[in-house]
């Protein structure tokens, strides 16, 4: 398989669960002030929990290694997604960056997070490219949390990826053919994510006018594993 098609086949955005909920001390008897107060606190936990816990499952340090090993036509591919401040855009962001390992990276995006139609299991993932990579390359290996401007960053358009809490995991894609794409005489691309506690399978594909796959691995999905614990759930 041509390494170029490879290397680009490789994408993002995806996640795992936890119960919320809260209880009254035993032997007590709370007021409706404190009723009130609970319920406020819980709904606003329930109503935001997609977005946290993709935040938490997305965070780390992740690489193909093992599926380079069982299989030739993958790359052992090291993946750094950290947090990063970003003025105006909104959601909470993180700066993701791919590389064959040993080499700078070939792939560097900012991923804003937000809530999906139902807040509580659905979140997207809006996907930003770097108008200046060099100036990010290594973000996620510095000593303190980055601040970035939104003028450093131009958004794909069409290639947010929406992601489904399903239990014990996430799974999302792009939405038909609106994430445009012109690399190798594609027309369009598409990414498909499922992101659990330990992994992290992307695939990316580009199509040209009639549908046919022209970039992307073939065979199924990178499967990305995680080299590191998971940041606390806030």
């Amino acid at each position: 398989m041509n390494p170029t098609i490879v290397r680009r086949s490789i994408a993002w955005a995806a996640l795992a669960a936890g119960a919320l909920g809260a209880c009254a001390p035993q032997g007590s008897a709370p007021d409706a002030a404190t009723d009130a107060a609970t319920d406020a606190a819980s709904e606003a936990s329930v109503g935001d929990f997609a977005q946290k816990k993709l935040r938490q499952l997305l965070i780390g340090r992740f690489d193909s290694a093992a599926q380079a090993t069982r299989n030739r036509a993958y790359f052992d591919v090291t993946l750094a997604v950290c947090p990063v401040q970003i003025a105006s855009l909104g959601g909470a962001a993180l700066y993701v960056e791919q590389a064959l390992r040993g080499r700078a990276p070939y792939r560097q995006r900012l991923y804003v997070l937000g809530s999906g139609t139902d807040s509580s299991v659905e979140a997207t993932s809006r996907v930003f490219e770097f108008l200046d990579p060099s100036a990010v390359a290594g973000l996620c290996d510095r000593a303190a949390p980055s601040e970035l401007t939104a003028d450093m960053v131009v958004e794909r358009e069409g290639c947010t990826v929406t992601l489904r809490w399903q239990g014990d995991h996430f799974t999302g894609a792009t939405s038909g053919e609106q994430c445009l794409s012109t690399l190798m005489g594609a027309q369009y691309a598409t990414t498909e994510l499922t992101l659990r506690e330990r992994t992290l399978e992307s695939w990316d594909r580009g199509f040209d006018a009639a549908g046919r796959q022209v970039w992307g691995a073939t065979a199924g999905p990178y499967v990305f594993e995680r080299r590191d614990a998971l940041v606390p759930f806030e």
